[in-house]
């Protein structure tokens, strides 16, 4: 039986990583049942489910990293010694992780390497260099000769033409490349001059399961979503903001409409942005106001089954909803999530992170429009999901072909 070593976004607190996992090992499965897993730090796990038991870490303990990272992103990282510093001693920091050596033995035994999921490349400091750990780990791969497919990433930003340049050097080395987004396939397509190996789908989140309600049924149940904006680089004077504005936006609804709401997060990290509004909002009857601090895969999918419409900021929490026929309305606050909306052809849902409380009004007019055109807008979002089916179906084709010739 064909052995493939995959390293994707196993062990992973993000529920959209997760999915991305589940539906990638769905398709690799239809090829094979010998996987090798590993996450992108090469840790090896003996199952899928293995790679997601849940350790729920003290909010204390988060709130805590999260300051440490503030300090680092605030006051330390413009200087130029200490982001050359901080670079280095992340390459020796890679070089001798000991996974690397593991995963060397391993791969002699492989077949395919797949590596895939999520957000792959990306530099948000002028002098990293996220290219060198996924360099790393393909060079292994062509010393034996194995078939490399990089399936189903995104890639960027980059802040100097230098991690932009390293980023395709690095990707050029596998047969194959497909690529969620336009953007990220403007950002590679170089790599097709030679010979057509990169092509463009779209993110697996979008074809799970449709297990939505149909109609709008004892009121309208509107989720929120909200994320820790710090851990991208924002300020601290920014998730302030970002905290009250959804605090209004929440207390208007709840006081001027029969609403009912539920806030959540799926990302661990972010349980933070849940205890401050928590605490902000502990006046507003329970019965119309939950707020959910479990991160767990079922009891997020639980609240996808119970709400009829989604205000979100992580980009895999709309996902989520398109892929359920659930009408959203986003934030955007990094180039993938506007990435996102334009090929779902949403738009016109989609707001300007630091300056949304201006679209108030439209925002909350949005909300009367999806309730009162409830059925209409469903049915936009499955005619959408039928038209990319075929963009996604484009992985299983290109992983036959690839995988055709190995013994």
């Amino acid at each position: 039986m064909m052995k493939i070593t995959f390293i994707s976004r196993y062990g992973s607190k993000n529920l959209g990583d997760e999915l991305i996992v589940r539906e990638l090992e769905e398709l690799l499965l239809r090829f094979t049942n010998d996987l090798d897993r590993y996450s992108f730090n090469l840790v090896h796990y003996s199952s899928l489910e293995a790679s997601f038991k849940y350790n729920h870490k003290n909010s204390v303990s988060l709130q805590n990293k999260t300051r440490k990272k503030g300090f680092y992103k605030k006051y330390l990282r413009e200087f130029y010694f200490v982001a050359i510093l901080r670079n280095y001693l992340n390459k020796k920091r890679a070089r001798s992780n000991i996974n690397i050596s593991q995963y060397k033995e391993k791969l002699v035994n492989a077949d395919a390497l797949i590596i895939g999921g999520g957000n792959a490349i990306f530099d948000t400091e002028k002098y990293s260099s996220s290219y060198y750990y996924f360099d790393l780990i393909i060079n292994e791969a062509r010393k034996l000769n194995i078939p490399i497919f990089v399936l189903n990433v995104g890639i960027g930003p980059f802040q100097t033409k230098r991690q932009h340049k390293k980023a395709i050097e690095t990707l050029a080395k596998a047969d194959y490349i497909t690529v969620r987004d336009e953007h990220s396939y403007k950002l590679l397509e170089s790599i097709n001059q030679k010979e057509k190996k990169l092509y463009k789908t779209v993110d697996p989140v979008l074809f799970l399961k449709n297990d939505a309600k149909k109609i709008v049924t004892n009121g309208f149940h509107v989720g929120i979503t909200v994320m820790d904006i710090r851990l991208a680089n924002y300020t601290e004077t920014q998730y302030i903001n970002y905290i009250k504005n959804i605090k209004f936006l929440i207390t208007y609804l709840l006081e001027n409409t029969d609403y009912k709401i539920t806030v959540f997060c799926t990302e661990l990290k972010d349980s933070i942005a849940t205890i401050d509004l928590e605490y902000m909002l502990n006046k507003f009857d329970k019965n119309k106001l939950t707020i959910h601090n479990d991160n767990d895969l079922n009891s997020i999918l639980t609240i996808y089954k119970n709400i009829d419409t989604l205000f979100g900021t992580r980009m895999h929490s709309v996902i989520i909803a398109f892929s359920k026929g659930i009408p959203f309305i986003g934030l955007n606050w990094q180039q993938k999530v506007d990435g996102f909306f334009k090929v779902v052809n949403y738009q016109e849902n989609l707001y300007e992170f630091n300056d949304f409380i201006n679209s108030f009004n439209i925002i909350v007019d949005k909300l009367e429009k999806i309730k009162t055109n409830y059925s209409i807008e469903r049915e936009l979002i499955f005619k959408k999901k039928e038209e990319l089916q075929p963009l996604y179906e484009l992985n299983k084709v290109l992983l036959e072909e690839m995988l055709m010739n190995v013994d």
